[in-house]
This record gives structure tokens, C-alpha cells and sequence, in this order.
């Protein structure tokens, strides 16, 4: 089991004096702006199912700020921070950052930075094998959306309701649902995790059917094995 083991001093680029000038790849979809306005004068015999869209619009934290950029979560990283790109990149992209390190089994440690992000915060980790480049990005902030909408805060009914069709791991005793349409995961409420091994077969493969429903997200990661690619 990963555990975070402190945080230094926040670093903040406009505080160096310097100018620094990044390049960086983006290869993130644009994120929905929501649903679109009804069509008028169009009249529906038959009720017609929700759209992921019109769900999730009425799922938006109500203490999200108009102001603030919206970033999109997606298999290749965060907007305008591709996984596997320098550590150091978050520092040129985000004006508050704070050092830290994560720890393992075997002593194992390797350096990570955190961002304060709306009312969360976005978590890049590198790797014990590779100390400079991004292999792992994961948030609790509600104001991060994947690029179907989804975000911390919802819940597993919403995400079927929408049109997902999720599946469960158990890495290292975590349940995580996997996101297939956006290529991420998502950790569940402890409540809900301690619910499912209540009633877990150990012998059987995890199945979605026996995660509550109603089994809120609380963290979002997307990660990859920078081992056998290129740094961006």
C-alpha cells in the first residue's frame, strides 16, 4: 500500500524570477461544454432516456468557480500535462506547488508533487524506478472532469445512468472502477469498499453488481508504464 510522507515548502514559478518557457503536448479532448438547449416545437411521443450530458449537468458542484479552468482527465494525463512528461513540468504549468514523497513496501520511495485545486487536489507521482518522469496523476477534486463530464462526487448509479459500462479491480485491496469510455479509474468510499468485502467471493472474479450502486467517487487516477516510452 502507497503512502504519502510529507510535503515541503510550496514552490511558486512567479517567485524564482525567472522566465520559463515550456512546450508541452496536448493531446487531451476539449470537454464538453454540457448539454445543449432543448429543441422547440419538437414533441416526443415516448419518453426518451436522460442523456449522459443532461445527468451530469445536474451533478456540477454547486461551489465550483466560473473562474477557475476546468481540466480534463484522460488515459494520456491532464490537460497540458501528458503522463510521462517531466515531474518538473507541473511546476511551469501551476503557480502552487508542493513537494513530497511516496513510500511502499521494501523502503521503496520516489519524489511526487501536489496541487491544491479547487476544493481538492491533483496528485502527480513519479515512479521507485523513474524519479523524473510522470507516471501516475490522480485528484479529488470535483472541478477535474473526465471528457464525458464524470467527476469526484458522483456516484456509481449516476455513471451507469449515463450510459457507462464500468468493471471492478482490487489492486492492492483497493476496489477501483475502471472507466472504459475515458480509459481511467476511480476509487469508491470507504464505506462502500468495506460494503463490497462484506460480501466478496475470494475465489470468483470481482464483479460491478456487488459494488452499492450508490457508491460515491471520491478520487480519479489515469497512469502509465513510462518504462517503455518516450519522455514528452
Amino acid at each position: 500500500m502507497t503512502r504519502q510522507l510529507f510535503m515541503s515548502q510550496s514552490h511558486s514559478a512567479r517567485a524564482t524570477g525567472q522566465l520559463v518557457c515550456v512546450s508541452l503536448l496536448v493531446t487531451f479532448p476539449t470537454l464538453p461544454a454540457g448539454a445543449g438547449p432543448p429543441r422547440e416545437g419538437v414533441a416526443s411521443r415516448r419518453p426518451q432516456p436522460a442523456s449522459a450530458e443532461a445527468i451530469l449537468s445536474k451533478l456540477t458542484p454547486a461551489g465550483a468557480s466560473a473562474q477557475r479552468p476546468r481540466l480534463v482527465m484522460s488515459h494520456d494525463g491532464l490537460s497540458g500535462i501528458a503522463l510521462c512528461s517531466r515531474l518538473d513540468t507541473v511546476n511551469a504549468v501551476f503557480h502552487e506547488v508542493k513537494d513530497t514523497i511516496f513510500e511502499a513496501e521494501l523502503s521503496s520511495r520516489w519524489p511526487g508533487k501536489v496541487v491544491p485545486y479547487g476544493h481538492g487536489r491533483i496528485t502527480f507521482e513519479s515512479s521507485s524506478s523513474d524519479s523524473i518522469r510522470i507516471w501516475r496523476i490522480s485528484t479529488t477534486s470535483p472541478d477535474v472532469r473526465t471528457g464525458k463530464g464524470y467527476h469526484v462526487g458522483i456516484t456509481l448509479r449516476d455513471l451507469t445512468a449515463a450510459g457507462e459500462h464500468p468493471r471492478v479491480e482490487l489492486p492492492e485491496g483497493r476496489v477501483l472502477i475502471l472507466l472504459q469510455s475515458d480509459g481511467i479509474g476511480v476509487a469508491i468510499d470507504t464505506a462502500s469498499e468495506v460494503e463490497f468485502y462484506n460480501h466478496y467471493d475470494f475465489k470468483r472474479p470481482p464483479r460491478i453488481e456487488s459494488v452499492n450502486p450508490d457508491a460515491r467517487v471520491m478520487e480519479m487516477t489515469t497512469g502509465a508504464d513510462c518504462s517503455t516510452k518516450r519522455e514528452r
